[in-house]
């Protein structure tokens, strides 16, 4: 990536270092010394000595500090509070592994250049965190670099550019290093060799084999998937001393990582003898290798060698894998990072998203050597089982991912109720439920949890009686309410999130406006009091979570900061809670932390009211977004529609914008987000809309940035000449401009042609209520086991068979005066974190009433989202035309199990029921595996000699007949047909009268048939063009078990098909490899 200056370069950078260990001492100090780039401005450590077998010649950090002539503090906290930090360019944060999330966290939140030292930290949570907090530094302008050097180096950019240029597809990597063994075995050495923290464990892997791992994702592009280790320990330390892992990837290549610490002898790094680490790397593509070994203390010891299959050979001599010399101004991973520092365009070659991976992998490598398992890399506990391919180790010793039972939609429900933790149940009224909830599950204090960054910024967890009487509010007694909820009264908080405080202000207002208590009818106080004050008080709070309405039980415990505020959401009347308990109960269901993630204005919006969402894209090129300028103008009039007549709330949001930067009065209020230079608006950050009309031919909307302060600087903004080039418009609105520009607040009114060219996401929540809409939910589970598991379809984009289908028939058609004839939302059930995010779904409408298998033409396509709602619209002449539709659930790029609610919204009542199975449980299913070569790939039927050279595979039905066959055939991205012909041998002559499954369709087909007379009968399976080379999988579902055997014909030179050696697999837990012959399954 090029990093975006933040200012013009200047001469030298202001570096403080935290953490003054051996490679402080050793490296990185003296590096920054010399380098004419860089000013050492402090030194941050809490020690006054530490020991490394790296380093023995340590110095006490106040004596270390005097040598470099610069302030030593005991403390990150006490640096940020100090004058030098307000200078500070960039942080270099070389403290043990186990403290790098929280100081890096700290030092982004600060907005400092950070460069930080290998492993970026030891733990996937915490790396996904920091590759968070990276993010929102990259769009400040600022730079994260993790101190993988290998990176930086001339050899490691130059084979990133031969693999991307010649190597094709990466196929295979194997990449090991060898250094020496005492170092791992000397129980002093203990940040080396001793797990701490949140570590899995220590020793080789973390400390050696992610410098492999980081130049092999740099180079290839690889991401991982999964990971399955091996490790040998030390008998004196523990820690791991020879590391075998086998990493799959997600493209399908797989890593094969291996880290031994056996060389004989002490420390490599520097020492007198230049025996360093040896290390060899090979990348394998569908177009040549890639060869680069040596050892990095010698540069005459190897070289980097490109091998090609054309013949082609280039050969660079020298091994530069990692500059270690103590000498010079510091390896290129340190010059790069003063250049971002002095904001110059840099090649971040280990940035936040290398530095994660690394981390998440050699975490699985430890879960995985440690319990046996196959890891999952992005730190998740899931065990990965490849079903029709399964490891040596027996399956009972892995766990399956999927379910075989059914699963009912009152268990659906039963397990929504768990959530992050907490229990969630259905939202009850009456009296006795609450009794029973305060004699069985009281709420102790406060279940929400702060980010390190929001931790450094608390003081204490303080109840609101106590609070106010700090305040001096002793006359005061808190109340959820006092009064109409207005917008003007909501305060973000420093732990706040936008989204959220975006939708309180247009619920707000909705509320004050048309009267309805969309928020007043949510927060209930508990019916048994606690002890008086000034003890923590418990309410209860409806979100509608997981399928249903649910009781989310919150205290009035909050966060304070040092100087006394609050810092959470609240509202301006001091002893008034709405605003901080709907945040807490909202936090709760989001993770039980105020650090939420995944959330949306509409998402928000749906957990508090349950009203319908709708998300617009506001660039052309995402999917989703409309196409043509009236269609944007459209999108306006009907939301300004819905607006105004209290239908709906609006609220928009920003992504990244080019020139944000870090804002001074942002930060002191303690918003790490950047805002634009030129327009003020803030980056990655949701408004709220307060007003939606059109005026003098003009569609104007009115904003308000939830932080109450930095606003629009453009067109219509506070104080802009365009208000007085227009001066009817102001009256027309009701609006002071000249006060508007004298404070600012937050709110601004902008053109709808603006929110088109600044933002990027228009946010709608329609009330079904006020539609006068009808609502009809249905609740499963999406199981794809076993049938669409066993598919070789990467999803359901050529499959829909098995996807969860419902039938919609409506008894009457809609009103013609409305747009909308159905709406249907599908709502993902979140569980845990990993829930959030993790795939995309939707929800697509297809004619007629019954189950959709392999798709044509849909009638509406959902929009998939990886949030945790999807919404589909019918046109209302397209519901007009017709009665009977079918709703299918659809994930992109995944088969994953997840539970499921979905919703359907008409002004008509309406028939749902779900669709019966494809197959029924009580039928027998296998398949068979085979390949179109170059002697077997006929092409379809239009030359039907080519047509019969084609693979054909022979089944029996009994004598009876067969009541019911289903055949599918898959080959991903081929258009692919089977026909059926009935007796022993396919003839040409009966190629138009064999059943067939049609015109050829891309990724699969399917043929259905009937009452088959008993007997022998051939399928042939052939894709549209003759010559195509592809694999491709025939499954069959039958009443009655059969089996299909290879055919021999003669239509190939007298050779058979295909291979006499065939993979058959039947459709359990279990792959049966088998012989020449038949195969077969029993139900």
């Amino acid at each position: 990536m090029r990093e975006t200056p933040l200012r013009s370069a200047r001469f030298r950078a202001r570096i403080a270092i935290v953490g003054a260990g051996s490679w402080a001492q050793g490296w990185h100090l003296p590096h920054l010394r010399r380098n004419p780039a860089a000013q050492l401005v402090a030194i941050v450590d809490p020690a006054e000595r530490t020991w490394s077998k790296y380093n023995l010649d340590m110095m006490p950090t106040p004596e270390l500090a005097a040598l470099y002539g610069v302030p030593l503090f005991k403390g990150f906290a006490e640096f940020l509070q100090s004058d030098i930090a307000k200078t500070t360019d960039g942080v270099i944060i070389s403290s043990t592994h186990s403290t790098h999330c929280e100081l890096g966290l700290q030092a982004a939140a600060s907005g400092f250049h950070i460069l930080v030292e290998k492993p970026m930290t030891a733990n996937a949570a915490e790396a996904a965190e920091l590759a968070a907090a990276a993010e929102r530094l990259k769009s400040l302008g600022k730079a994260f670099l993790v101190n993988h050097s290998a990176n930086f180096t001339r050899h490691a950019l130059r084979a990133r550019e031969l693999v991307q240029s010649h190597l094709g597809e990466i196929e295979h990597v194997t990449c090991y290093m060898i250094r020496e063994r005492e170092f791992f075995e000397d129980p002093e050495n203990r940040l080396w060799v001793a797990a701490e923290g949140s570590m899995t464990g220590n020793g080789f892997a973390w400390g050696q084999s992610c410098h492999t791992l980081a130049w092999v994702y740099r180079v290839t592009g690889l991401e991982p998937e999964s990971v399955f280790c091996k490790m040998t320990y030390s008998k004196s330390t523990g820690a791991d001393i020879f590391t075998s892992a086998l990493i799959q990837c997600t493209n399908g290549a797989t890593i094969c990582c291996q880290g031994l610490a056996g060389l004989p002898g002490g420390n490599a790094v520097g020492s007198a003898s230049k025996k360093g680490k040896l290390i060899e790397n090979k990348i394998f593509g569908s177009e040549g290798c890639l060869l680069y070994s040596g050892d990095d203390a010698d540069p005459a010891s190897g070289k980097l060698e490109l091998l090609l299959d054309n013949g082609s050979v280039l050969v660079e001599d020298g091994f530069f894998f990692e500059n270690t010399s103590k000498e010079g101004h510091g390896p290129e991973s340190l010059q790069s990072f003063l250049a971002a520092c002095k904001g110059e365009d840099v090649i971040n070659a280990a940035d936040a998203t290398i530095g994660r991976l690394v981390v998440e992998t050699i975490d699985a490598m430890y879960k995985s050597a440690k319990d046996g398992s196959v890891g999952q890399s992005d730190g998740s506990d899931e065990s990965e089982f490849d079903l029709e391919n399964p490891p040596l180790a027996p399956p009972a010793a892995r766990g399956p991912i999927y379910r075989c039972e059914v699963v009912l939609p009152e268990t659906v429900l039963q397990e929504g109720s768990s959530v992050h933790g907490f229990h969630l149940a259905p939202w009850e009224k009456h009296e006795e439920y609450w009794e029973q909830l305060n004699q069985e599950s009281p709420a102790q204090g406060s279940p929400v949890s702060l980010s390190r960054m929001q931790k450094a910024a608390m003081s204490e967890w303080c109840c609101m009686a106590e609070w106010l009487r700090r305040q001096g509010h002793r006359d005061l007694e808190p109340k959820i309410f006092d009064g109409v909820p207005d917008s003007s009264k909501i305060r973000q908080g420093r732990v706040t999130d936008c989204s959220l405080m975006s939708v309180l202000s247009v619920l707000a207002d909705y509320e004050r406006t048309f009267g309805d208590p969309v928020l007043r009818n949510i927060l209930h106080p508990a019916l048994v009091p606690n002890s008086a004050p000034p003890a923590a008080q418990h309410y209860a709070c409806r979100l509608f979570v997981n399928g249903m309405p649910r009781c989310v039980v919150v205290d009035d415990t909050v966060p304070v900061a040092t100087n006394g505020r609050l810092l959470c959401a609240h509202s301006a009347v001091p002893h008034e809670l709405w605003v901080l308990l709907i945040e807490k109960a909202v936090a709760t269901i989001m993770g039980g932390s105020y650090a939420m993630r995944g959330s949306n204005p509409c998402t928000d919006a749906f957990h508090i009211t349950g009203w319908i969402p709708e998300t617009f894209p506001l660039k052309p090129d995402c999917e989703g977004a409309p196409s043509t300028e009236s269609e944007f103008m459209e999108m306006f009039d009907t939301a300004q529609k819905g607006f105004t007549n209290g239908q709906c709330v609006v609220c928009v949001g920003t992504t990244e914008i080019a020139d944000a930067t870090s804002n001074e009065l942002a930060v002191r209020s303690g918003h790490v987000e950047g805002v634009s230079v030129s327009t003020g608006l803030v980056a990655g950050h949701a408004y709220p809309v307060l007003r939606c009309c059109t005026v003098q031919g003009r569609r104007l909307l009115f904003l308000k940035n939830p932080w109450g302060h930095t606003r629009w600087k453009g067109k219509f903004s506070p104080g802009d000449v365009q208000w007085q080039a227009n001066p009817g418009l102001a009256e027309a609105l009701n609006y002071d401009n000249t006060a508007a520009a004298s404070r600012d607040d937050g709110s601004f009114w902008i053109s709808w042609e603006e929110v088109l060219r600044f933002f990027s996401h228009f946010y709608i929540a329609w009330s079904p209520a006020a539609l006068s809409l009808h609502s009809f939910a249905v609740h499963g589970c999406w199981n794809p086991w076993p049938h669409f598991v066993h598919s070789t379809l990467t999803d359901d984009t050529d499959l829909l068979a098995f996807n969860p289908q419902f039938r919609v028939r409506l008894k009457r058609a809609p009103p013609v005066n409305e747009e909308v004839g159905l709406w249907a939302v599908l709502s993902r059930h979140i569980r845990s974190q990993a829930d959030y995010n993790s795939h995309f779904v939707s929800v697509s409408i297809y004619q007629g009433g019954s189950r959709v298998c392999c798709p044509n033409s849909v009638l509406e396509q959902g929009v998939f989202s990886n949030g945790e709602c999807a919404l589909v619209k019918l046109r209302n002449d397209a519901a007009n035309s017709n009665s009977d539709f079918t709703l299918v659930v659809s994930q992109h790029g995944a088969k994953r199990e997840f539970n499921y609610t979905l919703q359907v919204y008409t002004q008509r009542e309406v028939i749902i029921e779900e669709l019966p199975p494809l197959v029924p449980s009580s039928y027998a299913s296998s398949a068979v595996r085979g390949e179109w070569t170059r002697r077997t790939a006929g092409g379809c039927s239009n030359s039907v000699w080519s047509y019969f050279q084609n693979p054909q595979w022979a089944f029996d039905v009994p004598a009876g007949g067969l009541d019911d066959l289903i055949l599918f055939l898959e080959s991903p991205g081929v258009s692919v047909n089977v026909r059926v012909f009935t007796g022993a041998v396919a003839r040409p002559e009966a190629v138009r009268s064999a059943a067939s499954s049609g015109a050829y369709r891309r990724g699969c087909c399917i043929l259905r048939l009937r009452e088959l007379p008993p007997g022998p009968h051939v399928a042939v399976v052939s894709s549209f063009r003759s010559g195509i080379c592809a694999p491709y999988r025939l499954a069959w579902h039958s009443s009655t078990a059969i089996g299909l055997a290879p055919q021999p014909h003669p239509f190939v030179d007298g050779a058979l098909a295909h291979p006499m050696k065939s993979l058959v697999q039947q459709i359990q837990a279990e792959v049966v490899v088998g012989l020449p012959g038949l195969a077969s399954c029993s139900p």
